[in-house]
């Protein structure tokens, strides 16, 4: 993995952040970021449209730096590009508690990579605050399950 630096406003607003990208390349693969105390570990997978709003929604929030652990947001195109030979270093040295993928189907439709992001956010922050890495005040929770997010979940006992 390789650190990029983020600008200030990026950095202030979250704490610690470390672009991942393929050793020796530039092909971002996502983000990590973490808060000031140890903590479980959450891995979120979506499509990089949708990713990039995620991170960008996280990165505002005041309060990230507070955090227990870190969150791993990961492209997925980025890492079916690079193939499992490229990413083996960051794999290996990748343990996690609980991971996400957030299916979506790449779209033109800016309406639907909102309404992705948008679920793929509050789902991102219901799995951080059931893993205990942020608090979770404020966090919607759904009413039935017409309002249930759609996700991919893995969990290592």
């Amino acid at each position: 993995m390789k650190a990029i630096p983020m600008n200030d406003a990026e950095n202030t607003a979250s704490g610690f952040v470390e672009v991942l990208t393929i050793p020796g390349q530039e092909q971002r693969l996502g983000y990590k970021i973490s808060g000031v105390r140890t903590g479980p570990t959450a891995v979120i997978s979506a499509h990089s449209e949708v990713s990039e709003i995620i991170f960008e929604r996280l990165a505002r929030l005041p309060t990230l730096p507070w955090m227990r652990g870190c969150i791993y947001l990961l492209s997925q195109d980025a890492l079916d590009f690079a193939g499992t030979a490229a990413l083996n270093p960051i794999v290996a040295e990748l343990v996690f508690d609980e991971a996400i993928v957030l299916p979506f189907k790449h779209s033109a439709d800016k309406a639907l990579i909102l309404t992705a992001a948008e679920q793929g956010y509050w789902t991102t922050l219901q799995l951080c605050t059931r893993l205990g890495i942020i608090k979770g005040r404020g966090v919607k929770r759904y009413s039935g399950p017409q309002d249930q997010p759609t996700a991919t979940v893995a969990r290592l006992s």
